[in-house]
């Protein structure tokens, strides 16, 4: 950098430098350069300079990337936007997240040409697959040699896959089909069970979950469907029947279509389907959406405690629990639930009903006050259930309750009273009165010695299997020897001591750390740029004060927290904040203020909606801001290519411009933050600092 270089070169290498990256970085430019070897600056487009590839005539086999130097890039497809991902993120994001959704990594260099070919195929692969559900990213070796070294990286480029928390490298053709297949192997096997008129007594056996079974012509599930079986295993079961004469009674009891694929959703009852898709119905993400609606039973048992935060989510859910003696409710109370549910849907958004049993989630239920519990009335008297409460959990483990005066009453003015009451809750007509720390619910699944000894053989039997993938990876066996060791302690002292309590006590850990990461983001401030704040922060501001602000088309505070760019721009920049000697973050209405928008940059772009998410890094006291303006949307359009999958169409939904935006901006901004710290951005200068006007003014 000239300003800490005194060679007299260094202003000029600095700026070869500085046109190298732009060339590099900038997609036009780089094709322009790979076929003539030079950028023009006289504007013209790469369309007007010919279209011949100067790589078709070499066919180099030295690698599994050599035959993409044959493609034709001419008529690659608009560039797909693919997040970058930083150690931080791959530990916090990732590694946790891929037991229940796989990433695909490509590793690129800005200075590796082969990387640079293959980056329109890698686009338009990454956007399939995340139109099935599949995570993706790209790490610059340049900038992350960390990450790198984690990964274990010998060559550029390179894809790895991280599934369950373990990394595996593809050595495959970089082709959709065969990166597919390469997944859809290293994804566990027991998440969707074969159906058939035989087995299917094993599926539909009681398991306080609801079921999903898939009728189709396959003979075993797409990748689709393990991708969201594997997102919702903790909430549903998943079944497939092949449409053959192994379930030809299954299909006649459920009435399903004797050819075309039909989805069945089932509850507590497991003779009638609670919901049905026909291949008509399955467009895209519409199974999705199905299993995210209906991933709790009417009145599921709460078996565990991480069921209970899920169920009763803080603050906004009120929970009606109802307790009881035995292990499981019976079938008239089940049928009655439902019977409530149905008539009532309309004021079931944010209520959720759940019960406990008393004899094995003692500890839970005594932390309630049970002597505020009224006895039943003369028209309950002798129901057996008879105690009943309204819950809305507060942080961490704190709650506010009430008990229902009358219990569990079969009496229709019963059932009158506890659906009025909980309405009177939810829409704030009544308080609930009562607050307690709730004591931890007994995990109910947790494994026994035999299911641990069991799950240790297996996992040290996957690990053998796997022996060739890690040494591919780390690539020096003296290396793997050391954790082998520690896996066989560590298996041989899983099976004779305790480890329930242990691994529940890690996940309880790695839960808290991440709520307060996210608490930790939620209470990153980012003001509003006024008139009260401008001196200090822009026209007197110290020596070495950065000032970021972000444009929003939002013209109050709660609209703007509201939005995904606002909540992108703190996340990015709470990971960024120790790289900056003094920095503070802020948001400006575009709508509200756009003269003062005008006045700074409007000699540089027009001053439109196009702003909104443009990042302006501010050095008042150096007189100079850089910009970061996102590029216009031309239209965001969800992939339909579902590679014959028989109307099983699981893909995402179609993004909005502001959510494509926030996209772009979790993209773009770390790698422009970190061209703002070398230097290489381009400064604005201004004399003199444009005032914002009170909203009197206004």
């Amino acid at each position: 950098h000239p300003d800490k270089n005194e060679d007299p070169q260094a202003q000029n290498k600095f700026i070869e430098i500085k046109n190298a990256y732009e060339i590099l970085s900038d997609k036009e430019k780089r094709t322009e350069y790979d076929r003539f070897g030079y950028v023009r600056d006289d504007g013209a487009s790469q369309n007007q300079r010919g279209h011949q590839n100067p790589f078709h005539q070499f066919a180099m086999n030295d690698d599994i990337f050599s035959f993409l130097f044959q493609n034709n890039f001419d008529n690659a497809e608009e560039e797909h936007i693919i997040d970058t991902v930083n150690m931080y993120q791959f530990k916090n994001e990732i590694l946790p997240n891929s037991n229940y959704k796989p990433f695909v990594l490509e590793i690129f260099s800005n200075l590796c040409l082969k990387c640079l070919m293959i980056q329109p195929t890698w686009a338009s692969i990454a956007k399939e697959l995340e139109s099935i559900g599949l995570g993706t990213g790209q790490v610059n070796s340049d900038r992350d040699y960390a990450l790198v070294q984690y990964l274990g990286v010998t060559s550029l480029p390179s894809i790895y896959v991280v599934v369950e928390e373990e990394i595996f490298k593809y050595t495959g053709e970089l082709s959709k089909k065969m990166l597919r297949k390469f997944i859809q192997d290293l994804l566990p096997n027991h998440l969707v069970e074969k159906v058939t008129d035989e087995t299917n007594s094993t599926f539909f056996m009681q398991n306080n979950r609801p079921k999903l079974l898939l009728f189709s012509s396959r003979p075993s599930p797409s990748l689709k469907f393990l991708l969201l079986a594997m997102k919702f295993q903790n909430y549903v079961k998943f079944g497939m029947a092949t449409i053959d004469s192994e379930t030809k009674k299954l299909r006649e009891k459920f009435n399903a279509h004797p050819s075309d694929p039909t989805a069945l959703l089932f509850k507590e009852n497991q003779n009638v389907s609670f919901k049905t898709l026909l291949a008509s119905d399955m467009k895209t993400g519409a199974l999705d959406k199905l299993v995210e609606d209906n991933k709790y039973l009417h009145i599921p048992r709460l078996e565990s405690h991480i069921m209970f935060y899920n169920l009763c989510q803080e603050k906004s859910i009120l929970c009606i629990i109802l307790f009881i003696n035995n292990p499981a409710i019976d079938e008239d109370t089940s049928k009655r639930v439902e019977d409530i549910i149905a008539e009532n849907y309309i004021y079931f958004d944010n209520i959720r009903m759940a019960y406990v049993s008393t004899k094995q989630q003692g500890a839970f239920f005594n932390s309630f006050d049970a002597g505020k519990l009224s006895l039943s009335t003369d028209e309950c008297e002798g129901v057996h259930h008879d105690k009943i409460m309204f819950l809305k959990r507060l942080e961490d483990d704190e709650a506010i309750y009430d008990w229902h005066e009358n219990g569990w009453c079969d009496s229709s003015s019963g059932t009158q009273n506890l659906i009025m009451k909980a309405i009177a809750y939810v829409t704030f007509q009544e308080k609930l009165k009562l607050k307690t720390v709730v004591s931890k619910l007994v995990d109910e699944n947790a494994p026994g010695i035999f299911r641990r000894i069991q799950r240790s053989l297996k996992f040290v039997a996957k690990t053998l299997w796997r022996l060739p993938n890690y040494i591919l990876r780390i690539e020096a066996l003296p290396l793997f020897v050391i954790p082998m060791v520690w896996l066989i302690v560590a298996s041989l002292t899983s099976l004779l001591g305790p480890e329930v309590a242990n691994n529940h006590e890690m996940k309880r850990k790695k839960k808290r750390e991440k709520l307060k990461l996210h608490s930790e983001i939620s209470a990153f401030k980012i003001i509003q740029l006024s008139s009260n704040n401008e001196d200090i922060l822009i026209h007197n501001a110290r020596h070495g004060h950065m000032t970021m602000l972000i444009l929003l088309s939002e013209s109050n505070g709660q609209d703007a927290k509201a939005s995904p760019l606002y909540r992108t721009f703190a996340s990015v920049m709470y990971i960024h904040r120790r790289e900056f000697l003094s920095l503070t973050c802020c948001w400006l209405s575009l709508t509200v203020q756009k003269n003062w928008c005008q006045r700074l940059i409007g000699g540089i772009t027009p001053v439109d909606e196009s702003l909104n998410g443009c990042v302006i890094a501010i050095n008042g006291h150096r007189h100079y801001f850089t910009l970061l303006k996102l590029p216009a949307i031309m239209g965001v359009q969800s992939n339909n290519d579902d590679d014959n999958d028989c109307g099983e169409f699981l893909g995402m939904e179609e993004l909005d411009n502001v959510e494509f935006s926030a996209k772009q901006l979790k993209h773009r901004l770390p790698d422009w933050i970190g061209r703002l710290r070398e230097g290489s951005l381009t400064r604005y200068s201004i004399e003199n600092w444009p005032k914002i006007l009170m909203s009197a003014d206004l």
